[in-house]
């Protein structure tokens, strides 16, 4: 047992700008970062029920490179796209955001002058996902906005540009499109970038990326003369920090995401980049090649961890594609931390939730093969992982890996409406969960999940509760069972549980050795609540502790 380790013309010349991100040897594999610098980022929750806005901000921590970022918010249920952008970050700039409910659903805000594709509008743009889970879509999942309500959000890096280069490329044929990165450097006396919009046009054109890059999200320009240097393999520049706030209840927290060092690595062709487009979700054909990718099915080197005890680098099976190399990453057979509920209605009072969020999740589960928003969709930047098909389901795509029957492999279940099977409207549920929950001295109770369910964990994004605390208001009263499960009987006021996970089942591939566990993140968010005066309530968000074993 180990404790896991904290990892167009002009449209086709940015992607050739925002270029390579160099290439990464063996040693330079993908793992999360103990420095919180990376590659991508996974932040492992966002909401905006019942009050709450969630902040997030990116910081590129180079000064000398421009950072192009894909931005997508996964809603809760199976991780279809809720809303996707495209922030360019100029050396040592920062970008924030935060996204808040309306009537029509969540929108997000900005007053940060950071160019994205799309640009974000003065008064908030609403997520526009909805297409991706409802109508010829449809999963057998919720199909309002609802859905889109609460999820995790995901930061990619797609390319990087050399400023230095950039500037001595100006006078060249180079110069259009080196000057439009360029301007997307502030302007030191008004703070705002002068080139946002000839950006928004280059990333807006799926002709001319498909034409250049070719189809599936992982664009490769051959002429590399046009890289007379690449940055340093280990070029990790992205910070991340996100913030849960109720100003109502006098709530705020945050803490930082999960960042995935060496993500990405060009397999010796120089100038590879995950470039992509941004375009409209209805758009769907040309949809996926733009805002659907790169994903963290992207990643082109081999997962690695440390032994906590040797402190040696323990590398995934060989073979294994970008999403299982993250799931590698991150995977745990244990997560642990503590709880409260204090009811004193005399004194203070306490309140504790955990999330549990599996981000390559729908890379296993979400098996409509022609739908262009599942994970498993044909077409995709990577071939589909070698899984079993669904009895009397079309065949895996090309190269789609093996056929036969079964579960998916970590997971228990494809992402499927079970109807009277199971209430919960559209779900992967995996019941292959114990837990251990004590209190401070010890004592441990009888406790049960509430629902009474043996599957408690049915979506991408969980949310256990401790008592039915539900500080985080991930209730959906709009179908048969709340969003999330609930651990009752606790043994007193305050302790700590330990949470665990068995094999969902048996190995389906050659070379693909996954450890006992899920590919999982998040964290306990705990509220503390004054009996008279709301101003002096706090909360905190503590990250998890995990635990692996290695088979």
């Amino acid at each position: 047992m180990m404790t896991k380790c904290k990892m167009k013309q002009l449209a086709l010349a940015v992607g050739v700008a925002l270029g390579g991100m160099g290439v990464i040897g063996p040693a330079q594999a993908v793992h999360v970062s103990q420095d919180r610098l990376g590659q991508a980022l996974i932040f492992p929750y966002y909401t905006v029920r019942g009050g709450w806005i969630t902040t997030i901000s990116l910081t590129n921590t180079s000064s000398t490179d421009f950072v192009a970022v894909k931005v997508r918010f996964n809603e809760a249920y199976n991780s279809r796209d809720a809303l996707d952008l495209n922030v360019v970050l100029s050396p040592n700039d920062i970008w924030n955001a935060w996204v808040a409910d309306t009537a029509n659903g969540p929108a997000i805000y900005t007053v940060d002058k950071s160019c994205t594709a799309p640009q974000i509008p003065a008064g908030g743009g609403l997520f526009a996902g909805q297409p991706a889970y409802s109508g010829p879509q449809a999963d057998g999942g919720p199909t309002t906005v609802d859905r889109m309500r609460e999820g995790y959000v995901e930061a990619i890096m797609m390319g990087t540009a050399n400023k230095t280069r950039l500037q001595a490329q100006l006078g060249t044929p180079l110069q259009g499109i080196s000057q439009t990165i360029l301007n997307a450097e502030h302007n030191p006396a008004t703070g705002i970038p002068p080139g946002c919009a000839a950006l928004v046009t280059a990333f807006s054109d799926a002709g001319a990326f498909a034409t250049a890059f070719g189809l599936g999200g992982q664009f490769a320009y051959p002429d590399t003369t046009l890289f007379p240097g690449l940055p340093d393999p280990r070029f990790n520049p992205l910070k991340g920090a996100y913030t849960l706030v109720n100003s109502a209840l006098g709530w705020s927290a945050g803490g930082t995401p999960v960042a995935l060092a060496n993500f990405w690595g060009p397999n010796g062709v120089v100038g590879t980049n995950l470039m992509s487009t941004m375009l409209a979700p209805g758009a769907v054909a040309a949809y996926r090649l733009s805002s659907q990718e790169p994903s963290l099915n992207a990643s082109n080197t081999a997962g690695t961890v440390l032994n906590s005890q040797s402190g040696a680098a323990v590398p995934a099976t060989v073979n294994l594609s970008g999403a299982e190399n993250v799931g590698y990453v991150i995977n745990s057979s244990l997560v642990i931390n503590d709880w409260s509920r204090r009811t004193d209605p005399a004194g203070w009072t306490t309140d504790t939730d955990w999330v549990l969020t599996y981000p390559t999740k729908k890379f296993y589960v979400d098996n409509q093969w022609g739908n262009p928003f599942a994970g498993r969709a044909a077409g995709r930047n990577t071939a589909p992982l070698a899984l079993p098909a669904i009895p009397g389901a079309p065949p895996n795509p090309p190269g789609g890996g093996a056929t036969g029957t079964g579960a998916p492999t970590p997971f228990a279940s494809y992402f499927t409406n079970q109807g009277a099977l199971n209430p919960r409207l559209g779900n992967a549920c995996d019941s292959q969960i114990n837990y251990s929950v004590f209190n401070r001295e010890e004592k441990t109770s009888p406790s049960n999940f509430s629902p009474n369910v043996s599957a408690p964990f049915c979506f991408e994004t969980n949310v256990l509760t401790f008592d039915n605390s539900n500080i985080l208001r991930s209730e959906n009263n709009a179908f048969p069972l709340r969003q999330f499960s609930s651990i009752n009987g606790l043994p007193g006021e305050a302790g700590w549980l330990q949470l665990g996970f068995t094999a969902a089942g048996a190995l389906t591939a050659p070379n693909i050795v996954v450890p006992a566990g899920r590919p999982v993140t998040g964290f306990q968010i705990t509220v503390r609540n004054a009996p008279t005066n709301a101003q002096l309530n706090e909360a905190m968000i503590f990250e998890h502790s995990y635990s692996r074993t290695y088979p």
